[in-house]
């Protein structure tokens, strides 16, 4: 049976295996001739540069001391304060009205929403005048125009939810440190690998 087939097809075909230098130090063939990659120092100081930039943009503060937190919302950067108070999340009624203790009204419902509701549905609703577009509108940068003491999701997530945020903020802010840390060891490590040179971990 293996008689009759061509040679070729009864011997089975060599699999070269690549060397390691071949898959982790790629060469470059110039005229017949082969050398090891050397690092591309523009290349290097470019990818330095844009680490200093990157390293002074995180680090830079507002001059009030703000930070701005913001979750993405396809292309759109929103503050997560308007996408929760949209949503009709909100702080909790007052335990109290004028001196009378609210125990009909102890949480927001469908039947009782929260007061910044009707802003809601006079931007996104449209019996109330508003309208999808018009919300998208707002994610935009219409949110961007409302005046400082009118910031209505603000107010909406105030009080004990702004409390607890700066708290649990506080506990976070420890562990975006270390982030940052391990962020800009893992930079240095790169960046000496471009150079050339080698860790005791790498050998």
């Amino acid at each position: 049976m293996l008689s009759s087939l061509p040679l070729e097809l009864r011997r089975p075909s060599r699999v070269v295996t690549p060397k390691s230098s071949t898959l982790f130090n790629p060469r470059i063939f110039v005229k017949g001739k082969s050398s090891l990659r050397t690092p591309d120092t523009e290349e290097i100081s470019r990818k330095m540069e844009l680490r200093d930039i990157m390293t002074k943009f995180y680090s830079t503060k507002e001059p009030d001391g703000a930070i701005l937190h913001t979750v993405a919302l396809g292309r759109k950067t929103v503050p997560p304060t308007i996408v929760l108070a949209t949503n009709g999340l909100s702080r909790p009624p007052p335990p109290s009205l004028g001196g009378i203790i609210n125990t009909l009204k102890s949480s927001y419902t469908s039947t009782n929403p929260p007061p910044h509701w009707d802003i809601v549905k006079s931007i996104a609703s449209k019996p109330c005048g508003g309208s999808l577009k018009a919300m998208q509108q707002f994610y935009s940068d219409g949110w961007k125009s409302v005046p400082k003491g009118e910031k209505w999701w603000e107010k909406a997530l105030g009080g004990p939810v702004e409390q607890q945020r700066r708290e649990r903020l506080e506990l976070l802010s420890h562990v975006g440190m270390g982030m940052d840390s391990a962020r800009e060891w893992i930079q240095r490590g790169k960046c000496a690998r471009d150079l050339g040179l080698t860790f005791a971990f790498d050998r």
